[in-house]
């Protein structure tokens, strides 16, 4: 990969060169799997004729298509009308460096390529078998047709294709509408796929292929994780490591950082805190170079902290394991406690019984209020009596006794219990 420039609107702006085949007697070189085919003026020509088959060329590029705006362009050219058996197209990604097998999954841009439709097409495939038309375009594939195609994809996922009819004579370009897919970004093969019957062999040409990515200024993702102690944040890109250690490129609700680490993931920051408080915070971030050289816009994002829960923040309230007292529903549950001064989420909480672990709902409780957990048949007749939610099964609380353990998501027991058939007292 290299890098070069480019100009638009006089502004020169540097791009990486992700591969390029070139033209004539060379372009061949950039290919694997090329016994099928040979150099043809500055195109590449299927050269097999008089057998059915399959033929592909392929390169891997280890490109990751996360940041900047990466543009395919390439073209096709036959000598015959497509049909269900003779069809082709560009693959702009694949999972599988063999472009004929029916697992691989990506983006190609073809013809016929899920049916006997003759439009120019962009399609997604997946693993299963799904294929997906993402964008057709109203130029209909004839029996002398060549097109070069050019292709972009943001950052976001955003694409165009677009397409000038007679390359070599013609510069008029049709451009088509946005469109957006994000299912793929990361997947190292591209390269070009004909399937052919006896008479068709030998009639399709390729070639001219580049790719490349506008540069593009790194910037912080959406969302930061913590854990009070640090902050971790990953960027767009990739950036330089010197400039994304340095701590006086980063505060913490307007205050310098306690240090600052790459992570093992080349696009991940480790912030060291001065330790946070309950509640929204402030990560600012300036002064941070991309691999491409281009500094970074200055950037803020907000993130909550909520310290993990202690001992006693929540409690078991409530326990009803032998429910035939006639007085409640005839069903077992547990009442949970929020003790804190803050809400509490029970996402990543179990419940242990006697050494049997359960999830805990997905459910928030306010500070100072209670959740009912029981069965999923109970949850509306316990309704009436607050807030309820799933969480046991039928035979959860037998009536001979267990202990049960409130577990956080750091596994830590917040609150333990053990019953018998008569009594109930703390585990601990």
């Amino acid at each position: 990969m290299f890098a070069t420039e480019i100009s638009l609107n006089d502004n020169p702006l540097p791009i990486d060169t992700i591969f390029t085949d070139g033209s004539g007697a060379d372009a061949l070189e950039s290919w694997n799997f090329t016994s099928d085919w040979i150099s043809d003026g500055s195109l590449i020509k299927h050269n097999l004729e008089g057998v059915a088959g399959k033929s592909y060329l392929s390169s891997q590029t280890d490109a990751l298509f996360t940041y900047g705006t990466t543009t395919w362009t390439f073209r096709l050219s036959s000598a015959f009308e497509p049909t269900t058996t003779n069809k082709f197209c560009y693959w702009l990604m694949s999972s599988r460096f063999d472009l004929s097998d029916s697992k691989t999954n990506g983006y190609a841009v073809g013809v016929c390529l899920t049916g006997s439709e003759k439009n120019l097409v962009m399609c997604r495939f997946d693993a299963n078998g799904t294929k997906t038309v993402l964008y057709k375009t109203r130029y209909l594939w004839g029996s002398q047709s060549d097109v070069k195609v050019i292709v972009t994809r943001t950052a976001k996922g955003s694409w165009t294709l677009s397409y000038i009819v007679n390359p070599d004579t013609s510069t008029d370009t049709i451009v088509g509408d946005d469109f957006i897919d994000n299912t793929y970004y990361d997947l190292q093969y591209q390269g070009y796929y004909f399937a052919y019957s006896k008479t068709r062999g030998g009639q399709l040409w390729v070639g001219n292929t580049t790719i490349v990515r506008l540069a593009a200024t790194i910037a912080l993702q959406s969302s930061v994780w913590t854990d009070g102690a640090v902050v971790k944040a990953e960027f767009t890109g990739f950036p330089d490591s010197l400039s994304a250690t340095t701590a006086a490129n980063y505060t913490i609700d307007g205050k310098a950082v306690a240090g600052i680490q790459l992570d093992e993931m080349p696009q991940r920051v480790i912030i060291k805190t001065n330790g946070l408080t309950a509640g929204t915070h402030t990560l600012a971030v300036s002064g941070v170079i991309g691999r491409n050289g281009l500094t970074m816009e200055p950037q803020q994002i907000d993130f909550e902290f909520i310290p993990p829960a202690e001992p006693f923040d929540l409690v078991f309230n409530e326990i009803m394991y032998n429910s035939t007292d006639g007085i409640l529903p005839n069903y077992d549950y547990l009442e949970l406690y929020n003790s804190s001064s803050r809400s509490i989420s029970l996402g990543g909480w179990t419940l242990d019984i006697s050494g049997t672990v359960r999830k805990l709902p997905d459910s928030t409780i306010a500070a100072g209020n209670y959740l009912i957990i029981t069965t999923a048949t109970a949850v509306d007749t316990f309704s009436v009596y607050g807030k309820a939610a799933s969480g046991l099964t039928s035979t959860s609380l037998t009536n001979s006794g267990r202990t049960l353990r409130l577990v956080s998501p750091q596994g830590v027991t917040i609150d333990s219990l053990t019953y018998t058939e008569k009594s109930v007292v703390d585990a601990e």
